[in-house]
């Protein structure tokens, strides 16, 4: 039955989906963590470095860096989670990783929920655009093996401008993020650092995770051959 094996085609798609973003789920506080905790290191060093004016400045932004983290975080974590479900198709079950109280509401109706951060709000900062371009050519290889990976998987390729996994949309929530909350030139300027010198490194580690998790759920490589 055609259909029936579709279904069962789905259904396994899906789960190799929710593995891989049950993997990015794991990873992604280490992220979190380590932008946060290096833009604020970086911010205070810099306390240390200025003027009594400027240091009272850096240090006043380094702690309301810290007093923000947890919805720095929960946005960045939010915003990640809900475009791997856009382009992985899971949005269109009801396996939404993230609670419903968590998701900002479009229907006007009120309820808890997380202000997030609206692109066309926020302008895009010309330096994240460059980290994310230097970031997807220094792990060209890993995104092209990870990205025919998961469209073996979807049978259609991720939208590279949606995809998460792009360095560029990673760097742009990270970034969007963390500006809505504490903006300055210093703390783009430690932000800016932070991104490229600690995080890119991360995004590595997860690309290598994510894929450990397809060879875990036997989806073949890109460069196997298929007889």
């Amino acid at each position: 039955d055609p259909a029936q094996n579709r279904r069962g085609r789905s259904a396994e798609h899906r789960k190799v989906m929710l593995a891989c973003r049950r993997t990015a789920e794991r990873l992604l506080p280490n992220i979190i963590w380590t932008l946060r905790t290096e833009t604020g290191r970086r911010l205070r060093h810099e306390a240390d470095t200025s003027t009594p004016a400027q240091a009272r400045e850096a240090r006043a932004e380094a702690d309301l860096l810290d007093e923000k983290a947890i919805p720095i975080g929960r946005t960045i974590e939010r915003q990640f989670l809900q475009a791997f479900a856009v382009v992985s198709d899971l949005d269109q079950t009801q396996e939404l990783t993230v609670a419903p109280m968590l998701l900002k509401r479009g229907d006007g109706s009120s309820g808890p929920r997380i202000e997030v951060v609206n692109d066309e709000e926020v302008e895009q900062d010309s330096t994240i655009i460059a980290i994310g371009h230097s970031a997807a050519e220094k792990f060209k290889l890993k995104l092209f093996q990870l990205n025919v990976r998961l469209a073996n998987v979807l049978g259609h390729p991720l939208d590279p401008q949606e995809n998460p996994l792009q360095p560029a949309t990673t760097c742009r929530i990270l970034w969007q993020a963390t500006v809505e909350y504490c903006d300055s030139p210093r703390v783009r300027r430690c932000l800016h650092d932070a991104i490229r010198l600690r995080v890119v490194p991360l995004l590595g580690e997860l690309y290598d995770a994510i894929d450990k998790t397809l060879d875990d759920e036997r989806v073949p490589r890109a460069f196997d051959r298929i007889d």
